[in-house]
C-alpha cells in the first residue's frame, strides 16, 4: 500500500499529490474550489459515518459539487461515504452532486472519451458513470499532470 505524500499547492496544504493536481486543474478551468471545507454525517444502508469531501467546486453558478478523489480503487467504506453523501444531497433537494473524480486523464485517455472528463458520480444508492465536456479540459489535465511539487516549497 502506497502512502500520500503532503503536498503545499495554493496556499492549502494537501493530503496527496493527486488532490494537489486536481487543485491545479481547478485553477487551470478557473473553477473555484474549497478545500475540506466542511463535514457531514451521512447514513447508507443503515451505516451512519462522517464524512469529509475534499473539495467543494463551483463549476458554474448553478453547476456545484463536492468532488471526492481517489486513485484507482475505492474502500467499502468510500462508498459508504460518497453513496451516502449523494443520496443526502439528492433527497434534501440541495441541488449538489458528488462526484468521484480518480487520476488525471492522459491525452489518450481524453481522446478516446471525445475531449470529455469521465467520472463517477455518486446518484441515490449507486454510482453513474457521467462525462463532463468543459472548454480547457485538455489542457488543465495537462497542466496538473504537469505539475511539479517540491519537498518544503508551496506552489
Amino acid at each position: 500500500m502506497s502512502r500520500s505524500m503532503k503536498t503545499g499547492y495554493d496556499g492549502h496544504r494537501f493530503r496527496s499529490r493527486l488532490e494537489a493536481r486536481w487543485a491545479v486543474f481547478f485553477n487551470e478551468m478557473k473553477w473555484k474550489y474549497h478545500y475540506e471545507l466542511d463535514s457531514i454525517v451521512v447514513e447508507h444502508k443503515n451505516e451512519i459515518v462522517p464524512y469529509l469531501p475534499d473539495f467543494y467546486v463551483i463549476i458554474e453558478d448553478d453547476h456545484k459539487a463536492f468532488i471526492e478523489v481517489k486513485g484507482p480503487r475505492m474502500t467499502d467504506v468510500d462508498d459508504i461515504k460518497v453513496l451516502g453523501a449523494g443520496k443526502h444531497f439528492k433527497e434534501e433537494g440541495l441541488g449538489e452532486v458528488v462526484y468521484v473524480f480518480q487520476d488525471i486523464p492522459s491525452v489518450r485517455e481524453l481522446e478516446e472519451n471525445d475531449g470529455r472528463l469521465r467520472v463517477n458520480m455518486a446518484y441515490g444508492d449507486s454510482f453513474e458513470l457521467i462525462y463532463l465536456s468543459y472548454e480547457g479540459i485538455g489542457n488543465a489535465c495537462d497542466k496538473a499532470r504537469k505539475a511539479q511539487f517540491e519537498h518544503g516549497v508551496k506552489g
